[in-house]
């Protein structure tokens, strides 16, 4: 008896019966974009993009990845990196390396989900490139003047033991 027991219970949980749905009901074209026009709308909302780069903003489309946890439910991620072209097309900028971004996030019931904003924060107060080349300049400066002659030798450090 108890091996019919054992066998059953085998089955039922090799054929499915016990374990969670494999597949949710994922979102429909319309509902996908009327998220990403939510997301857009809070970020700008937001204030999350600076007022030059908006236009572009408006253009890009975000990568977008989407987690679901149930039947329309999960976790949405949106993320905008904007990339901004220098004057002299000659020179690489930081900005160009690392670009402005704002990120979006909607969890929960994802036809109508909680949110959530991150972005780069532009901070005026941050020193320039010129200001960076001209504040190590001064540290090289202040560095060879600390430093000893080049003829004179290094002092050598003496261990004195107790008697």
């Amino acid at each position: 008896m108890k091996k019919y027991l054992f066998l059953l219970a085998v089955g039922l949980l090799l054929s499915g019966c016990a374990t969670r749905p494999e597949y949710f009901e994922e979102l429909t074209a319309a509902e996908q974009t009327q998220l990403v026009n939510s997301a857009r709308t809070l970020a700008l909302q937001g204030k999350a993009v600076p007022d030059h780069l908006r236009g572009v903003f408006a253009e890009v489309v975000p990568y977008q990845r989407i987690v679901y946890e149930g039947n329309k439910r999960g976790r949405a991620t949106f993320r905008w990196e904007i990339y901004e072209s220098p004057a002299d097309s000659s020179r690489l900028t930081q900005k160009d390396i690392n670009p402005y971004w704002v990120m979006v996030y909607a969890t929960g019931d994802l036809t109508d989900p909680d949110w959530k904003l991150a972005h780069a924060n532009e901070n005026p107060n941050l020193p320039g490139p010129e200001e960076i080349r001209r504040m190590q300049r001064q540290k090289q400066m202040q560095h060879q003047s600390a430093a000893p002659d080049a003829g004179s030798s290094r002092p050598v450090r003496q261990v004195r033991y107790k008697r």
